[in-house]
């Protein structure tokens, strides 16, 4: 039916089958009660309009957004590649590293989350948006640092710096729209945050950094190059945003 599989093949498709199966989950959730927001019996207002009225506002938030998601899905995406073609380190050299990379950046979340609600009860009322752009202000020099050192073991941990400061960036700006929007159009603006990460982020961040690999270096070597000036350069944007 899906033609032959080698053994790599196998383990994504072992990896990801059963979660098609979990997320059907989610039609066995109740529905949560809206708060602050009007009855379900008054038809939602159209959308248009307000986002013509703060399209300054809603535009650099969305940019900044996709902008760190820009710098994280080409890290993401092409350190692997980057390790075995600068240094010549293999899987499983650098695998334990993302690995642990992941579970440090997962449980940062919670203690991110933490930072996010003392800021807050200290009264800046910005503090998700605040706080993300201080991690991103970090991630400028360690993407720079993993992409432009000669050591293997340093670059490494400025990639883990910049993976662990500028994950989860739609948790940041959803809490900003659930704090700044009204309840009406939050649902409609967090699904247009998701929309505008995943096209100019996971499909245009990695993409970027083969086509100048590809395209203006010409050279399967200079994949460094690429990844500096795509990651840091977006995380620049995202902090001018």
């Amino acid at each position: 039916l899906i033609g032959e599989l080698t053994s790599w093949r196998l383990v994504l498709f072992m990896i990801g089958a059963p979660g098609l199966f979990l997320s059907l989950l989610v039609f066995t959730f109740s529905e949560p009660d809206r708060k602050g927001s009007k009855t379900s019996d008054h038809p939602a207002p159209p959308i248009m309009p307000f986002l013509k009225s703060e399209w300054r506002l809603i535009t650099l938030l969305l940019l900044g957004a996709a902008a760190a998601g820009v710098m994280y899905a080409t890290m993401l995406a092409w350190l692997p590649t980057f390790m075995t073609r600068k240094f010549g380190w293999e899987p499983p050299q650098f695998g334990p590293v993302l690995f642990w990379v992941g579970v440090v950046g997962a449980f940062s979340v919670i203690v991110k989350g933490m930072i996010v609600d003392w800021l807050g009860k200290r009264g800046m009322t910005d503090a998700p948006l605040r706080f993300y752009s201080w991690l991103i202000a970090i991630a400028v020099p360690a993407t720079l640092i993993a992409f432009t050192t000669g050591n293997p073991y340093i670059s490494m941990v400025g990639y883990g710096v910049a993976d662990i400061v500028s994950s989860a960036v739609p948790m940041y700006v959803a809490a900003t729209i659930q704090i700044y929007f009204p309840a009406e159009f939050r649902g409609r603006l967090n699904a247009l945050q998701f929309m505008t990460i995943t096209i100019l982020a996971a499909g245009g961040g990695p993409l970027l950094g083969a086509m100048l690999t590809r395209e203006v270096f010409q050279d399967p070597a200079a994949i460094g190059q690429s990844l500096r000036i795509v990651t840091a350069s977006a995380a620049v944007i995202s902090l001018v945003c």
